[in-house]
């Protein structure tokens, strides 16, 4: 299997790490058999690394995925910067 990197972020480090990371996160369902039962999951981060959706759900659900990027678009434009045509 290969994997086109360039749409892709991986994590690494030490597996405790790894592991606390992936609970917190709720990347595998409760009694999974790691690492090949896990969450099907969609995360928005924005630039800055905060997460500000996570939608669950496989196929996810395009028309809200849609919905909620409008939604997020619209309250980034600032009253001042949509009057001088921009952000």
């Amino acid at each position: 299997m290969s994997v086109d990197l360039s749409h892709w972020s991986f994590v690494t480090g030490r597996a405790e790490d790894l592991g606390r990371l992936s609970e917190r996160l709720r990347l595998f369902r409760p009694g999974a058999k790691k690492p090949d039962d896990h969450a099907t999951a969609l995360w928005l981060v924005d630039a800055r690394g905060r997460l500000l959706l996570r939608l669950q759900g496989n196929p996810p659900d395009r028309l809200r995925i849609a919905r909620e990027l409008n939604a997020m678009e619209n309250l980034s434009v600032t009253p001042a910067a949509a009057a001088a045509g921009g952000r």
